[in-house]
């Protein structure tokens, strides 16, 4: 059996890019030749390449990249881009950063990414921590425009089967995310659901909710 060392030399020498995932959605590490990170994103998308360690919008340039999308130039022009470098950069609408040594870590979908209060809140970190409690079958977390904090956080909940959603288990839920969020993360709603719309592939259709 090769080893995983031996993939990465020949995926490389075909000049294709590698990503590697230690198993945590919401923090995968991608390594190649074409990878960069620029600063803002969003309405903001720049094709500054940040510092390591800054967050920004995850960009890929190889042989590999698509080139364009069919009979849509708008979006062709938005997503291929062409930096100071003279390259041509697919901005995949990830947010991430790079370490030191070249490993880009994935944080978020964009989209997805809230903003509370000033802060970034990645909806699929929660998530993970909210499934993660014993009652819990299912979770979807959301921003909810608010005038105050921009966006809060609300929480759509599946509990696990023969479990009653009442006020006592949501009292349960949000002490348990007490000790496991940040204050300004934290869901200010939560909602039970006894199922989540999904497609026909499994995806939370959070657009539904």
């Amino acid at each position: 059996m090769k080893n995983i060392r031996s993939i990465i030399n020949e995926e490389l020498a075909k000049g294709n890019d590698v990503i590697i995932t230690d198993g945590d959605y919401t923090m995968e590490r991608m390594f190649g030749s074409g990878w960069t990170v620029v600063g803002e994103w969003g309405w903001n998308s720049t094709e500054e390449e940040v510092d390591a360690g800054t967050e920004g919008e995850i960009c890929i340039s190889g042989p590999t990249v698509m080139l364009g999308y069919m009979d849509n130039p708008e979006e062709t022009a938005q997503t291929l881009r062409r930096h100071v470098d003279g390259r041509i950069w697919l901005h995949t609408g990830d947010l991430g950063y790079m370490d030191g040594d070249g490993f880009i870590y994935f944080r978020q979908r964009i989209k997805r990414m809230l903003i509370t209060s000033g802060y970034n809140v990645y909806p699929t970190q929660l998530e993970n921590i909210i499934d993660g409690h014993e009652k819990v079958l299912l979770s979807c977390v959301v921003g909810v425009r608010d005038a105050q904090r921009g966006q809060r956080i609300k929480a759509y909940i599946v509990p696990m089967p023969g479990i009653e959603p009442n006020e006592k288990l949501k009292a349960e839920i949000l002490e348990y995310c007490k000790q496991h969020i940040s204050k300004y993360a934290l869901p200010r709603e939560v909602e039970f659901r006894t199922e989540l719309p999904k497609t026909i592939s499994g995806k939370i259709m959070r657009n539904k909710l």
